[in-house]
């Protein structure tokens, strides 16, 4: 058995802009990193009145601004994202 290669990853805090956070994305992709991840929060746990970028939004858009890295979030809140509420594509 072969061993796997070893990955990178990087997750961020993301309360900057939409232009400043893909900025850093794309810069992780050019420097060859494999994922960046993201927390599924609603707001900026250490000050709420500071502008927070919802997750699954965000990753979408990076998802359309990226072409190799991996992308996800580190956890997603069951309470707001309940699994068996999805009923995947159609």
């Amino acid at each position: 058995m072969s061993p796997r290669p070893l990955r990178f990853g990087m997750t961020f805090v993301r309360q900057d802009d939409w232009e400043r956070i893909i900025e850093r994305v794309e810069r992780y992709e050019v420097m060859g990193l494999d994922s960046a991840w993201v927390a599924d929060h609603f707001v900026f746990p250490w000050d709420p009145t500071r502008p927070w970028l919802e997750a699954w939004s965000l990753l979408g858009g990076l998802a359309g601004r990226t072409r190799r890295i991996q992308l996800g979030t580190m956890v997603s809140h069951v309470i707001y994202r309940n699994p068996a509420c999805w009923r995947g594509p159609l």
